[in-house]
């Protein structure tokens, strides 16, 4: 098999800011809905790259993804296909972070 595709973001994503993110073959160790990543497990490949809850899933192996069910289809096929593949992710910024907490907090 040949190895993935580039490693950069596609040019909407570049404009983003996305984080890039190689992971191996495995369990990743992160949940998603609505291409939010909604939980990051302790000791998991995505808590030792650094990935939190809260950033939005944009990209695999430089394809853009739009919906879950299309995430979920690149993220198995790279799985199949590949020992390492890159995923994509447009970060909250901590300011952003703070400004949500306050407004969730009483």
């Amino acid at each position: 098999l040949e190895n993935p595709p580039a490693l950069h973001p596609p040019p909407d994503q570049a404009a983003l800011g996305t984080v890039n993110i190689e992971f191996e073959s495995g369990a990743l160790g992160f949940k998603f809905l609505n291409r939010k990543v909604t939980r990051v497990f302790a000791g998991s490949q995505a808590h030792q790259k650094g990935l939190e809850a809260g950033w939005k899933l944009a990209g695999i192996n430089g394809n853009t993804v739009h919906q879950d069910e299309q995430a979920f289809y690149e993220l198995q096929r790279c799985h199949r296909l590949f020992p390492r593949f890159i995923v994509a992710f447009i970060p909250i910024k901590s300011k952003e972070r703070k400004e949500r907490g306050r407004k969730g907090s009483a």
